[in-house]
């Protein structure tokens, strides 16, 4: 079973991520949505590793729609 964090209105990535390790390290994974991108946290996962995947995929979304015909 996973665990489910709501991140609160105006929380930022780190504050997310921090308490998704917490959640984590209690010997079950956790996850939030932060910003549309699904934020997975296995056991004994490190926050700013968590906040890296989050960032990696913001700048690929972003990439992606400035090149599509929308974002032009």
């Amino acid at each position: 079973m996973m665990r489910v964090y709501e991140p609160m209105f105006g929380e930022s990535v780190e504050k997310t991520c921090q308490m998704l390790e917490r959640m984590s390290s209690g010997g079950e994974s956790a996850k939030a949505e932060f910003n549309g991108v699904l934020i997975v946290a296995d056991v004994g996962a490190k926050a700013a590793d968590l906040e890296a995947v989050w960032k990696s995929e913001t700048d690929r979304r972003r990439a992606a729609y400035e090149a599509s015909p929308e974002g032009k």
